[in-house]
């Protein structure tokens, strides 16, 4: 059994984000499509994506692949993740792509989902609707949607 380790961000990632932040200011939301490191639980590479504003950043799901990571930042510091934050994270992770947020110095990281954690979208398998179908009820539950499952198989 492997010691669970903390997810990090790499020295380029981190040196990509404040750059980033440095170049286009540090006063509003920016989103980071990254690569994830599963076995070093790390972000290796940070490329600038979009820029939000004070308070929102939006996921954009062309932007990514499923086995990325989609990281935005809180200009305020405090990285725990809002409801909107949760949304954010059920709707990337129908994508197949995982959700973090970081601090604009990029010394603070918390992950919400990992890659590995969401089924990819990119198969259209029996197992894979199922799974979908089950994050649907989940977030569902969760966020007080109402969900139309007539279209998804029941496990």
């Amino acid at each position: 059994m492997t010691p669970h380790l903390r997810p990090t961000l790499s020295p380029d990632a981190a040196a990509s984000i404040r750059l980033a932040v440095a170049v286009t200011g540090a006063d509003v939301e920016h989103c980071f499509r990254c690569e994830w490191d599963a076995a070093r639980q790390q972000v290796t590479s940070a490329v600038l994506t979009f820029r939000g504003n004070v308070d929102a950043a939006r996921f954009l799901p062309g932007q990514y692949r499923a086995g990325e990571l989609f990281l935005h930042s809180h200009p305020s510091g405090h990285v725990v993740p809002s409801d909107a934050d949760l949304d954010t994270a059920v709707t990337a992770a129908a994508y197949g792509v995982g959700c973090a947020i970081t601090d604009n110095t990029a010394t603070a990281l918390y992950v919400i989902t990992t890659p590995e954690d969401v089924a990819p979208r990119t198969t259209d398998t029996p197992e894979a609707r199922a799974y979908r179908a089950r994050v649907r009820r989940r977030s569902g539950r969760l966020f007080g949607w109402t969900v139309d499952l007539t279209l998804y198989p029941q496990p």
